[in-house]
């Protein structure tokens, strides 16, 4: 298990297992700004209830609407008052095989 210090924001927050190696997350350090709304993205939504305010640290998951695909990481995290970059849903035309 990875272990940050209470400032710093481990991203992603779990150990993933990427084509026989093990990715593990990085912990950035950073103030303990708040954030407001995550960001919207077209052709998708957040899994959860968006809330007015979100703590340091805090992370919100998106998903694409149907014949979608989602590209980049599924997470957005509150990071010194601004949040990471979200993900973007892609349609069949937009996507290289």
């Amino acid at each position: 298990q990875l272990f940050c210090n209470d400032s710093d924001l481990k991203i992603p927050n779990h150990i993933k297992c990427v084509d026989g190696h093990v990715d593990l997350p990085t912990c950035v350090s950073g103030t303990k700004g708040k954030c407001g709304h995550p960001p919207k993205i077209e052709n998708g939504d957040i899994t959860s209830l968006s809330l007015n305010e979100y703590a340091f640290g805090s992370s919100v998951e998106y998903r694409c609407q149907h014949y979608y695909i989602i590209e980049g990481e599924r997470n957005s995290y509150c990071h010194n008052g601004n949040w990471t970059k979200a993900p973007v849903c892609l349609g069949k035309k937009n996507i290289h095989l």
